[in-house]
């Protein structure tokens, strides 16, 4: 027996050595593995490569194979340690990559399948696959609300392909999004023949339009957002005109806020010289801010009738008449003793109600104007009364750092004249009450 034990071994070794040096080496176990792969009889398929890795342990195309099935059957940790293997063979392969993200994706590790697809892209040679890996890594960001990593990502997509449109209005868009309106603005004009014969060309425009609007350059970018009558762009560019900012001036004009309605009178200025109203609300606003001191003997005189008049109602008038004087001039303590003397009259007197909130703001009483606004509310006023208490409702809560209501109160005022004024009070305090497009995403 001893005899015969070393030419069993030998033979062994033999026949060993044989199935080592194959003339097909494991080849043959991977076609069989490919066919089960393709009928879905994945752990079947895994047998087989697994045969064909002990013959060519070295094949980074088996090992793909392999952790393609160990996916299909969610075996995950084995995918993962496949491609792994496979990497350190070949790390320049770019599906090992793209599987690597598909399993962290579906693992709901973005971040992770957003570090491989960029892998991918790096090492993929088809021009057309880069894109689009590329592109989900700049979705993600777009998704994860990280405009700056987004901008990079697109930035990197442009150079993938700098002709395609898709690719020029992402970058614009996110250029837009990080305040680079130069960079926005030559990626829009540089596409520019082939967007003009587009059919959602109306986006690229709006673009354009809002990085020239931020250039300063307002005359371009009319031209621009004209370009985008009839799609639903259009809209957005009236937030970007001077009848726009007209409407806020005159809503602060209205509160007797000043030098907030002065800014957006000077924009409204900037972009439209010519608008008549903008002159007209600016001689308003100068001869309020210049005679602060005029008002006070016209005041006299209406202190001194309002002493001698019998009538409630004509008291109640001139009442009014002194208290919008002394708001005029800034003297908010007679403001709110004056309004307070017409309710005495007219608890209901709209015009008094809404000086002595003024008064109470302009003076920090802020609970006070608080919760006289909410009593005031509960009347049956008219609306645009109602809407204006709202409004000072908002301003007083806002001050006094109480957002909930302050949100509630301008979220009111939507259907009203003040709206753009509310908005912007909403978006001051990070609320979106009618956002912009959201940027588009490709899954």
């Amino acid at each position: 027996m001893k005899k015969i034990l070393p030419f069993i071994i030998f033979f062994l070794a033999i026949v060993s050595l044989a199935n080592a040096q194959s003339p097909d080496g494991g080849l043959s176990h991977y076609v069989d593995g490919m066919n089960y792969q393709k009928t879905g009889q994945h752990q079947r398929a895994i047998d087989e490569f697994n045969k064909a890795l002990r013959r060519e342990p070295s094949n980074y195309k088996y090992l793909h194979a392999k952790a393609i099935s160990e996916f299909k059957i969610r075996d995950n940790e084995s995918s993962i340690n496949s491609l792994n293997s496979l990497l350190k063979l070949k790390d320049d392969f770019a599906p090992a990559y793209v599987l690597l993200a598909q399993i962290y994706y579906q693992q709901g590790d973005y971040n992770k399948a957003a570090e491989f697809y960029d892998k991918a892209a790096i090492h993929e040679p088809d021009p057309n696959n880069k894109f689009k890996y590329k592109m989900m890594v700049t979705n993600k960001y777009i998704k994860d609300g990280n405009m700056k990593v987004a901008y990079e990502k697109a930035k990197e997509l442009r150079a993938i392909s700098p002709k395609d449109l898709k690719a020029a209005y992402y970058f614009a868009r996110l250029a837009n999004k990080v305040k680079k309106y130069e960079e926005a603005k030559n990626a829009i004009l540089e596409v520019d023949p082939s967007i003009k014969s587009s059919k959602d060309n109306a986006k690229y425009y709006f673009e354009l339009g809002y990085a020239y609007y931020h250039l300063g350059d307002y005359a371009k970018s009319k031209t621009a957002f004209e370009k985008t009558q009839g799609s639903k762009y259009f809209a957005a560019t009236e937030k970007f005109s001077a009848k726009y900012f007209y409407r806020v001036s005159i809503a602060y004009y209205k509160f007797h806020e000043n030098e907030t309605s002065k800014k957006y009178l000077d924009q409204a200025e900037k972009i439209q010289q010519e608008l008549a109203e903008v002159h007209v609300l600016r001689a308003q606003l100068s001869k309020r801010m210049s005679s602060k001191e005029n008002n006070a003997s016209t005041i006299s005189h209406y202190e001194n009738a309002v002493k001698t008049q019998t009538d409630p109602a004509k008291r109640e008038s001139i009442y009014e008449k002194i208290a919008e004087l002394y708001l005029e001039a800034e003297n908010y303590e007679a403001c709110l003793r004056t309004s307070d003397e017409a309710l005495k009259i007219n608890p209901n007197d709209a015009k008094a109600i809404l000086n002595k909130i003024n008064a109470l703001y302009k003076l920090n009483k802020l609970k006070e104007a608080v919760d006289f606004a909410q009593n005031a509310l509960r009347l049956r006023l008219e609306p645009n009364t109602a809407a204006d208490i709202s409004f000072l409702l908002g301003l007083s809560a806002k001050k006094i750092g109480d957002k909930n209501l302050a949100k509630q109160s301008f979220m009111q005022l939507q259907r009203t004249s003040l709206r753009d004024a509310a908005e912007i009070e909403l978006k001051a305090m990070g609320a979106e009450i009618s956002p912009e497009e959201e940027m588009p995403t490709e899954d």
